[in-house]
């Protein structure tokens, strides 16, 4: 069960449906509620069910479309990659760029960033981790990424995260990815790496990364501290 506020979604497998069925049917007798019927949307995370129920995808197409409008970018020309990979925000300050006067807005853009990364879309997850990083002093070209990735988002607004349900003995393995890009950050030389694990259900998991020194860190480590992790 979940519950954020007045709001409250169940989830239950098929063999708890009787149980979900008299909780729904208690919950009356202790508080005044409306039954909305099967999820649609909850906290802005639309929720769609296919396929006879074998599989379920998350979209948040109407978030993008608030975001965009909120930061007066609905008219913006869109863009095929979240970041371009010619930019380099740590030397934003050596180039003699202009601090942010509206810090506020810039931190805004990247909240909003960083729940679509928690939530749906994890493509964008590396991007929004590098703009965190500036949030207390953020320069005109930090601006203009954040504004790319409302532009990546603006054209890829349909993209879901999709789980289906494993078939009866099927053999689901799961496959680990890892990049760096060992130690290319000149401000501090640190490294960013990132993880990627697919099943062939289709679900994924991603982390990225900020390590001192790739000499310590590995990237085939980093997957064995990962895996550690998982049931």
């Amino acid at each position: 069960m979940l519950l954020y506020v007045d709001d409250i979604s169940m989830l239950y497998p098929e063999d708890a449906t009787i149980a979900a069925i008299e909780v729904k049917a208690r919950l009356p007798e202790k508080m005044k509620i409306m039954n909305l019927g099967p999820a649609q949307q909850f906290l802005g995370i639309e929720i769609y069910i296919e396929e006879n129920c074998t599989r379920i995808s998350f979209g948040q197409k109407a978030f993008f479309t608030v975001i965009l409008k909120r930061f007066n970018m609905q008219n913006a020309h869109c863009a095929s990659t979240p970041m371009d990979p010619n930019v380099k925000l740590d030397l934003a300050d050596d180039r003699g760029e202009k601090e942010l006067k509206d810090i506020k807005g810039y931190q805004a853009i990247v909240g909003s960033l960083m729940y679509a990364a928690l939530a749906t879309r994890p493509d964008i997850s590396f991007a929004v981790a590098a703009l965190c990083r500036y949030n207390s002093r953020p320069f005109t070209s930090h601006l203009t990424t954040a504004k790319r990735v409302l532009q990546y988002l603006k054209s890829t607004a349909d993209f879901r995260l999709h789980f289906c349900r494993s078939s009866t003995g099927s053999n689901d393995q799961l496959a680990g990815y890892t990049d760096s890009d060992w130690a290319n950050d000149s401000a501090d030389r640190k490294y960013q790496g990132g993880l990627v694990f697919r099943s062939q259900q289709r679900s994924w998991l991603v982390a990225v990364t900020k390590a001192r020194s790739p000499r310590h860190v590995t990237p085939p480590t980093q997957i064995h501290r990962m895996c550690r992790g998982l049931p």
